[in-house]
């Protein structure tokens, strides 16, 4: 029984540099996330504010909305025209 842990323990120190490099590359990807979360967060709330502006007219906010979040995905019957489909880029 002596040699199978002499061997499990020195199979356990070999594989030290490989859990190491795994908790390293964790911790960069939680790094990471953390600050591509936080970047599009501020994204968010600046559309959302630039959204709740009282000076802006209805028109402008569905203009606003469509070119920025929904264009992409709304069928062309909830568009007044063809054309405005075109003027969006789509």
């Amino acid at each position: 029984m002596n040699w199978w842990k002499k061997g499990f323990e020195i199979g356990l120190w070999n594989s030290r540099l490989i859990v190491a490099l795994a908790v390293v590359t964790s911790v960069l990807a939680a790094v990471a996330l953390f600050c591509i979360i936080g970047i599009e967060s501020l994204r968010v709330l600046a559309n959302v504010f630039h959204y709740l502006d009282p000076t802006m007219v209805l028109e402008q906010r569905e203009a606003l909305l469509r070119e920025r979040h929904l264009a992409h995905y709304l069928p062309d019957r909830w568009f007044r025209s063809p054309d405005e489909r075109r003027s969006y880029g789509l």
